[in-house]
């Protein structure tokens, strides 16, 4: 199964948000806070001191979606922070999109990430993934294999 694929087959919103909560650790983010089961917040280090981000997950298309993110960036979000929307779908967030959520939000910090930047976040910081992609499996094998090198 090839990266795209990987991505596209990724069964439920948990799942994705399970995938981008351990890209962000690798990437160096600091507390990350699970707030629901698409959302999640995290901090970035930045010169003198933090920038909060908020991640919402979306699993395909976001069409029937829309009132839901926008929903969630008033919940979750505050004008200050960085709201990063991430779609499994191959397709890019239109343009109208885009627009119509920062006027509702009267916010202009929004970034969108779809199946290609995905996949180059987690080739630049969780390329393990590919391997297999369970998380929870893998965290599993990690611990087992380190219980095996120090019983050797």
């Amino acid at each position: 199964m090839n990266q795209k694929d990987t991505i596209r087959n990724i069964k439920d919103v948990n799942s994705l948000s399970t995938v981008l909560i351990s890209l962000v650790e690798k990437s160096g983010m600091i507390d990350i806070s699970r707030l629901s089961n698409n959302v999640f917040s995290a901090n970035e280090k930045r010169g003198f001191g933090e920038q909060k981000i908020v991640f919402i997950c979306t699993l395909s298309l976001l069409s029937g979606k829309v009132q839901q993110i926008l929903d969630d960036c008033r919940k979750y979000s505050t004008e200050a922070d960085e709201v990063v929307i991430v779609t499994s779908s191959s397709k890019k967030v239109s343009d109208y999109f885009k627009k119509w959520l920062i006027s509702e939000t009267k916010s202009t910090k929004f970034e969108f990430w779809h199946e290609e930047n995905l996949i180059a976040n987690i080739n630049k910081y969780l390329p393990e993934y590919w391997g297999n992609n369970d998380l929870f499996l893998k965290a599993y094998e990690d611990v087992f294999l380190k219980g095996l090198v120090q019983e050797s």
